[in-house]
């Protein structure tokens, strides 16, 4: 922390400046570095904020698992956030803000992150005596600092002048990262259609249940909004299945308007794996009917029998 003075002299304020000056080197430039050294993070892309231009009100340093997401604006995450007014620091299993309140806005949108906060810290279980914290308060006004406090399930709190051991930060962040893999291959917000329920070969409760994880991660896969914009720039707009070509039904309407579909099949899908995956080979554009009509089939990755069975029934008519 540096020479700064004590919390709660006549210099607070110069204080806080320092602890965001410090604070702010180590998110921009020595903390990812680091931490990208450890092995409980290989896989994890790191990244951090501490503001552009000026300091930003709760800086940030995040670890985000790339099948989920690659920014903090959406899908779920770890991270630290600092709290220099109040001279804390949260480290926390949180959620994109920022796409809630695009879909939602700001009022609903907050709502529905701390729903989707309660359903995350449902599902996980926490040894009796461990230090963990349910909620957060960052001290900061703005819609990002409400959106982190609603977006936070579970997490640990610090205050700076009495930071634990580094083999202690070290566990705790091991912690919530292996509980931020159990969680992301398990909740399931409801955000698609699909019949989860319908595949035949689920001989008993624990192999359902790892399919079912791996369905989750099937999902979640679909619907990151960068993957299915690289996958149409590279495969186009014509459905794989049937091959329509919805521009021409309804003109520029419909202009880029597909869906993308996961092939990767779900046995291959580890749990807790980090894998890159091929836009060409592992996912398909899809029209909505072929998309949902794939999600019927037993192996959700065998498109040459969507496009047989829509072969014979055409060929029969």
């Amino acid at each position: 922390m540096g020479t700064c003075e004590a919390a709660g002299s006549p210099g607070r304020k110069r204080h806080t400046q320092c602890y965001l000056i410090t604070h702010g080197s180590v998110v921009r430039s020595s903390g990812p570095t680091y931490l990208q050294t450890l092995s409980a993070l290989k896989g994890y892309i790191v990244k951090g904020s501490a503001g552009k231009g000026q300091w930003a009100s709760v800086p940030w340093l995040a670890f985000l698992d790339s099948r989920i997401t690659k920014t903090t604006e959406q899908g779920q995450y770890v991270v630290y956030l600092f709290a220099p007014s109040r001279r804390e620091i949260y480290l926390s299993l949180n959620q994109g803000a920022t796409e809630m309140f695009q879909e939602h806005g700001r009022k609903h949108g907050l709502q529905v992150l701390r729903e989707r906060a309660q359903h995350m810290r449902g599902l996980i279980a926490i040894a009796d005596g461990t230090k963990i914290t349910n909620k957060i308060s960052l001290g900061a006004n703005g819609q990002l600092p409400q959106g982190y406090e609603a977006g936070h399930s579970i997490g640990y709190c610090y205050h700076a002048d009495e930071l634990p051991s580094t083999e202690e930060l070290e566990r705790d962040l091991r912690h919530l990262l292996a509980l931020y893999r159990d969680v992301v291959e398990t909740v399931d917000f409801g955000d698609d259609n699909a019949d989860k329920e319908s595949h035949s070969d689920m001989q008993n409760v624990a192999e359902k249940i790892k399919e079912r994880k791996r369905y989750v991660v099937h999902k979640k896969l679909e619907r990151r909004r960068d993957v299915a914009k690289k996958v149409r720039e590279k495969q186009g707009c014509i459905c794989k299945a049937c091959r329509i070509d919805l521009t021409q039904v309804y003109g520029t309407l419909a202009a880029e308007f597909i869906e993308v579909h996961h092939l990767r099949p779900l046995s291959s899908l580890d749990l807790g794996e980090v894998v890159e995956y091929d836009l060409s080979v592992d996912y398909a554009v899809l029209c909505a009917n072929c998309h949902r009509m794939i999600h019927r089939l037993s192996d959700l990755s065998d498109l040459d029998l969507l496009i047989e069975t829509i072969e014979k029934y055409r060929i029969g008519a």
